[in-house]
């Protein structure tokens, strides 16, 4: 997996060409190296052929299809040594199941010895040219002169098909090299093989996780509690076991295909009857916190598909052959009550039974369990017989040639066929009824810790059966075991058994399973790390957007420390300022969340200009200054802003310089600055300042207030009031006592 060029199929033959010129080599990259390599070619004996695998797993391809103009299989590389090649043959199996022959065929009989020769060779797509080496023919075949003592590294095409025929199925999952070998005693060495891919984009093969087979795959029956449960399973590799400080080896027991549990070793004495499946995963001991929990829903399918998706969360393999028990129930224990006349014999296994008697024997099933038969025979004298018993629904009590299943009063006349005897027989039959039924009342979640299992609907026609929950695999029943309702809190499948048992020694019971499912979803708060806030300002944390991903419905809470609990509660409108570390809590049920985040604190804009300034509406032919550069108002800024034009003032020029030739005066005008680049979560801020008009060509008063006005102060200096630059004299034509022409005092009256 080396070059990569996505493209069509030109593109593909400019790769390959790309590798002719320079060489054919896969040493760019992290190599997706044989994880069972290398490994001999044992001879296999007379008259027959021995076939080896070795495995390459493909993980992360971005372009997962083969079937894509852009994907395929560019060029395959292999290395082997074999002493009689000619009886040598190689397929390269695909994920998907498409298979090519590129060495082949299996010859019987063929050339001289290839002893100490090695093949380190490459094939090419069709549309490429090979380099094969010198005097071999292009296109691979065994049916060839292979010397011995030879080196051969050259570039051919497959034996049988091409590489393009590789255009369906995925790219990731577990390719395979399947090697035949049919010399009877010649062996040889598979080193290596490596695949060069047309688009590797995010391959990665950096996982060397391999599990092998398991010493035993072939399905087994057993009867439950047969000591040979407790199984002993190991791993078979077939080559090098992965390094064991890095990788290691669990067994996984599933049922239905819902994973249960994973086991180093795997003991199912004590486990209830049912179909179980144990695979063998090899894993990243690093990984181990990663491996996805049973849940209830997990199925070892689910496992398999996200180890070969795009983003694995975990390195690992699991064996493509897995291991199917069958624990069988043993079967209740049988109980035969018949009678017959005097002279006839019940045969019961290999004996035959002549008098009244009872007798028990055990047979083996075909499950392997034993079962136990009880025989009740009873052969009277000849006359009246009166008989009550009971017997479980589903058996039959048997009076001669008549079968009785259902409970009644029953009179049967037997007679003898060999001494021709009669009895009148008086049956009092009574069946027991049992009929078990389960509902689950929900699922387990954050919300619903437990569950209830109801049995109510269960019926049966006597009194005070025993009963019993019986959790599978993990399951754990907290409450109510031996009664119709149970608590449980954990996921799995769990047993009602109804039992009853008779005066006669036997058992009678029904039994139904259900299964309890998790709700996988726990909370999942996502916020934001890094909080800003304008300086002295405060900030309401439920307007910033904290929230449950999985919105399970629970409640967000701030604290600024340990304990959560009301005694650490804040906000949820809070001062920065006054607090460091805040925890955001979320609960739903018994299930929690937290995160923290990071206070940034932006600078409030601040700025300060001038209050006032005075301006002449006329230059009096250069005498005075008309224009005012506006930006030199500002005292101080730390923040950029804009003037605008309050009152409507018609002056001209445009900001930051206006000029206030012709502006009607004396008058007062007020201009606003407004920043313009506060930093959020600050707001702009503004500032205004009084435009003074005066008509400094021909001087005028401008006071303010203008005209006559009010006041209640005795002691008035008009020199407060000017509002023109230009000195002057102020005349008093009539004033108070005490008065001058600019300083007037007075008790009440109007100058």
């Amino acid at each position: 997996m080396i070059l990569s060029i996505p493209g069509t199929w030109h593109l593909r033959q400019g790769l390959i060409a790309l590798v002719l010129l320079f060489g054919f080599s896969f040493a760019q990259g992290q190599d997706c190296e044989c994880l069972n390599c290398p490994q001999s070619l044992p001879p296999p004996g007379p008259d027959s052929c021995q076939t080896l695998e070795f495995v390459l797993n493909v993980k992360g391809a971005e372009n997962d299809d083969l079937a894509h103009p852009f994907q395929g299989v560019c060029g395959l590389k292999v290395h082997f040594q074999h002493n009689y090649v000619w009886s040598l043959s190689m397929c390269l199996v695909s994920p998907g199941g498409d298979t090519i022959e590129f060495i082949g065929p299996n010859l019987t009989s063929g050339f001289a010895s290839s002893a100490f020769s090695s093949w380190d060779i490459a094939f090419v797509q069709s549309s490429i040219l090979p380099n094969p080496d010198p005097g071999a023919f292009p296109k691979w075949t065994n049916n060839q002169l292979w010397s011995a003592f030879q080196s051969y590294t050259g570039t051919y095409h497959p034996y049988k098909g091409k590489l393009e025929d590789f255009d369906s199925g995925p790219v990731n999952g577990q390719w395979k090299i399947l090697v035949k070998n049919c010399t009877e005693l010649e062996k040889g060495t598979f080193i290596n093989f490596s695949i060069l891919f047309c688009d590797d984009s995010g391959i990665d093969c950096s996982c060397q996780a391999f599990a092998g087979n398991l010493s035993q795959n072939q399905s087994q029956t057993y009867c439950q509690g047969d000591p040979d449960l407790d199984l002993d399973l190991e791993p078979i590799f077939f080559g090098p076991e992965p390094d064991t400080s890095q990788y290691g080896y669990l067994l996984i027991l599933s049922t239905g295909g819902v994973i249960q549990d994973y086991l180093s070793d795997v003991d199912l004495t004590g486990s209830p009857p049912g179909q179980y499946e144990i695979c063998g995963m090899s894993y990243a001991k690093k990984d181990l916190d990663s491996i996805p929990s049973p849940n209830g829903l997990l199925s070892v399918n689910d496992l398999k598909e996200v180890l070969f998706s795009e983003e694995p969360p975990f390195c690992g393999d699991i064996t493509n052959k897995c291991l199917s028990i069958r624990i069988a129930a043993p079967p209740a224990p049988v109980v035969i009550d018949t009678l017959l006349c005097s002279g006839q014999c019940f045969p019961l296994g290999d004996s035959l039974y002549c008098k009244t008697t009872t007798v028990t024997d055990t047979f083996v099933t075909k499950t392997g369990c034993d079962s136990i038969v009880t025989l009740h025979l009873t052969i009277p004298p000849v006359g009246v017989v009166q008989v009550t018993d009971t017997i479980c629904s589903g058996d039959f009590f048997i009076v001669g040639n008549n079968f009785y299943s259902k409970t009644g009063l029953y009179q049967d006349t037997l007679t003898s066929p060999f001494t021709g005897c009669d009895s009148i027989v008086h049956l009092n039959l009574y069946v027991v009824k049992l009929d078990a039924k389960a509902v689950v009342q929900g699922v387990l979640g954050c919300t619903m810790p437990t569950v209830g299992i109801s049995g109510i609907s269960s019926t049966y026609n006597m009194s005070n059966p025993k009963i019993q929950w019986i959790p599978g695999p993990g399951g754990n029943v907290v409450a109510g075991q031996q009664t119709l309702f149970a608590l449980v809190n954990q996921p799995g499948s769990y047993t009602l058994e109804l039992s009853t048992l008779l005066a006669n020694g036997k058992s009678c019971s029904d039994s139904v399973q259900v299964n309890v499912q998790k709700d996988p979803k726990v909370p999942d708060l996502a916020g934001p790390a890094v909080i800003s806030y304008c300086a002295g300002s405060t900030v309401n944390l439920n307007q910033k957007g904290f929230s449950d991903l999985n919105a399970l419905g629970g409640q967000i809470t701030f604290h600024h420390g340990h304990p959560l609990n009301m005694t650490t509660q804040i906000g949820p409108v809070v001062d920065p300022s006054t607090v460091d570390t805040v925890i955001v809590f979320y609960q739903v049920g018994d299930c929690r969340d937290t995160l923290q985040f990071t206070w940034m604190e932006v600078p409030a804009p601040v700025a300060t200009i001038k209050t006032s300034v005075n301006i002449c509406n006329s230059d009096g032919g250069g005498a005075f200054n008309t224009l005012i550069n506006f930006d030199t108002l500002i005292l101080s800024a730390n923040v950029v802003g804009s003037w605008s034009n309050t009152d409507a003032a018609p002056v001209g020029g445009v900001f930051p310089i206006l000029d206030f030739n012709g502006v009607p005066g004396p008058a007062s005008y007020t201009f606003t600055w407004t920043s313009i680049n506060a930093t959020p979560p600050c707001t702009n801020i503004t500032r205004t300042i009084e435009i003074f008009v005066e008509n400094c060509a021909c001087p005028s008063v401008a006071t303010l207030p203008p005209g006559p006005f009010c006041t209640t102060d005795t002691d008035i200096d008009l020199n407060d009031y000017i509002l023109t630059a230009e000195s002057g004299i102020w005349t008093l034509p009539l004033g108070p006592p005490g008065s001058n022409p600019a300083v007037v005092q007075m008790d009440v009256g109007r100058v």
